[in-house]
């Protein structure tokens, strides 16, 4: 028998088992836009569009994090985000291009055209990538009450209302899908498949399916096909460091509770959301009641403090109950000023077509995390339960959860705010070329000339606040115009002396952060007695590692960059001020 092959066949030493992936499929239908699942829950996926959220100024910056904040304090119990990397889908674009072929009538221009649609054929299937971004959150019936199916219904939508509503306070929105209920289930097809999904459509799977129902003579059950039949893979196989799934290898890893940074910028997770294809993320939330978690922080606050009156300052345990007491505090003022108290747990998807490409991928990954002291966990033995949690049903391993669990406000839990691309594509442009930072196709329509010259030229004097934002400029800020050479930059709170002169047309003010100059205490008593001194005060700024530079943000939201030693990994000393020359202050309209 078969099976008897199965057993006798020699396993390979790191291999677990093979099962059917139909077995381990948790969805039971999809109805109504939502997922039943086979435990009985109500799931609804949404899918959020992304914004450019590192080119946006300090001030919108700040105002999409307020209304994430907003959305926090009045989003479900439990939740769950999930980003996924795939190939670009350029069908679109390449179907434009060949209406505007076949309207061609000069021979030449079409055979221009018919190598313009190859050349992005060939470059989109092996480099572009794209990322889509969900929101999965289920129905948590009122009072632990027993849920019936019309309550999940309609509390599910309401909620994806408000969903709505706030990414569009965000800069983004919700897509909508013409058919809910086929887009749900293509979500699914696309994890479960992910090689197979790239070639054949939904549609395509779905009249296979059936053909093999019609082929076997079972046409009395074509009403009652199973959901799994057209999700399974043909192969899945589970090993102890990696999964195959229709014949990709997948491996999972968690940001242990303790592997995190204590300080982080807004957006911070914005290098491992866009590091590239293979690369995907999970986060998941449990809100905890606030009372509850007062009481409970109270009673461990006295519990600690008597515990450290009978400890010596110099013994091991000290420290950890100074920390733990300092933790409690500013968990419960932050509870005490309206924050909410989350759960928070990271999960990683890393995956290769070999296993050396994974490894490497593994590897790269790794190196990217550390550059923020942030840590990575692989989830050894825990593949397939790891594999059914990054599905996004909000449904992470218990003790995939105990392990990667971290407590934090809501200021701290907005600053994750994951739908972050950088990805500049119009289908209806013309294809310029692969964004090397995270290899997403650039297709740019033709517009407006923002401005023109020498590359350096433009990065010197932009002009245009939008093309400052396009050539990466981060401090950027509008003003009220004071004088000739005096404006006041509102963003930053700082009166500013210009050596060009400002007229009604000047909206902005920006600067490279690489042109601020830091001065001490001594030669900032000089300046502050001369006109354009042009000085910022550094008041513990929060200091991150980049790839080639130190990142200094402060509390204004100015950013200054140092260039990194090539003979020394340690970080640059904070200064006590920081100048800007008036010359190096570019005016915007």
């Amino acid at each position: 028998m078969p099976q008897n092959k199965q057993r006798d066949r020699p396993r390979s030493k790191h291999e677990k088992r093979k099962a059917p992936l139909e077995d381990l499929l948790p969805i039971e239908k999809v109805e109504h836009g939502i997922v039943y699942t086979k435990d009985g829950r109500y799931i609804k996926v949404l899918e959020v569009a992304p914004i450019n959220f590192l080119m946006r100024s300090a001030r919108e910056q700040r105002n999409l994090l307020y209304s994430f904040i907003s959305y926090l304090k009045v989003c479900p119990v439990k939740g769950q985000i999930k980003v996924l990397s795939k190939k670009s889908d350029i069908s679109r674009h390449i179907r434009r291009m060949k209406e505007q072929q076949a309207k061609e009538q000069n021979p030449h221009c079409a055979a221009l055209q018919d190598d313009y649609i190859q050349m992005v054929q060939e470059i989109g299937s092996r480099e572009a990538v794209t990322r889509r971004f969900f929101l999965a959150f289920q129905y948590e019936p009122f009072n632990n009450r027993l849920a019936s199916e019309s309550d999940a219904i309609s509390s599910l939508q309401a909620v994806a209302n408000t969903a709505a509503n706030y990414f569009r306070q965000c800069g983004s929105e919700v897509i909508e899908h013409a058919n809910e209920d086929e887009a749900q289930v293509e979500i699914f097809y696309t994890l479960y498949q992910r090689c197979t999904s790239q070639t054949v459509p939904l549609a395509s799977r779905a009249a296979q399916v059936v053909g093999a129902y019609m082929v076997d003579g079972h046409e009395e059950q074509l009403n009652d096909i199973p959901l799994g039949k057209f999700l399974a893979p043909p192969s899945f196989s589970v090993h102890s460091r990696y999964i195959v799934v229709d014949g990709q290898y997948q491996s999972y890893h968690i940001i242990p509770g303790d592997g995190y940074k204590s300080k982080v910028f807004a957006g911070w997770l914005a290098p491992l959301v866009n590091a590239g294809e293979g690369v995907d993320l999970d986060i998941y939330w449990t809100k905890e009641p606030k009372d509850r978690i007062i009481q409970k922080l109270g009673q461990q606050l006295r519990i600690n403090r008597s515990k450290i009156k009978d400890a010596s300052d110099t013994n091991t345990d000290f420290d950890d109950l100074e920390n733990a007491i300092g933790a409690g505090y500013y968990l419960k003022n932050g509870l005490a000023n309206n924050e909410d108290f989350f759960y928070v747990s990271t999960l990683i998807t890393i995956s290769g077509q070999t296993e050396e490409e994974m490894e490497w991928r593994i590897n790269e990954v790794r190196k990217l995390l550390a550059s923020q002291d942030t840590q990575m966990t692989p989830c050894y033995f825990r593949q397939e339960q790891a594999f059914l949690s990054a599905l996004p049903l909000v449904a992470l391993d218990k003790q995939l959860g105990e392990m990667s669990r971290r407590n934090m406000l809501t200021s701290g839990f907005a600053s994750f705010f994951p739908f972050i691309s950088y990805e500049i594509s119009d289908e209806n442009g013309i294809f310029i070329g692969i964004n090397k930072t995270n290899n997403s196709l650039i297709i740019m329509d033709q517009g407006q000339v923002l401005c023109s010259g020498a590359t350096k030229d433009v990065f010197d004097n932009p002009g245009k606040y939008q093309a400052a934002r396009l050539t990466g400029c981060r401090n950027i800020s509008p003003v009220r115009r004071l004088g000739d050479n005096r404006i006041l930059a509102l963003d930053w709170n700082l009166t500013l002396t210009t050596a060009e002169k400002t007229t009604e047309q000047t909206k902005a003010v920006a600067i490279r952060p690489h042109c601020l100059v830091p001065v001490s205490e001594e030669a900032a008593a000089v300046w502050k007695e001369r006109p354009g001194a042009n000085l910022i005060p550094v008041n513990a700024p929060l200091v991150s590692p980049l790839p080639f530079d130190w990142e200094f943000c402060l509390e204004n939201n100015l950013c200054w960059t140092v260039k990194k030693d090539s003979g020394s990994s340690s970080q640059p000393p904070v200064p006590s001020w920081l100048r800007v020359l008036p010359e190096d202050l570019l005016l915007l309209t």
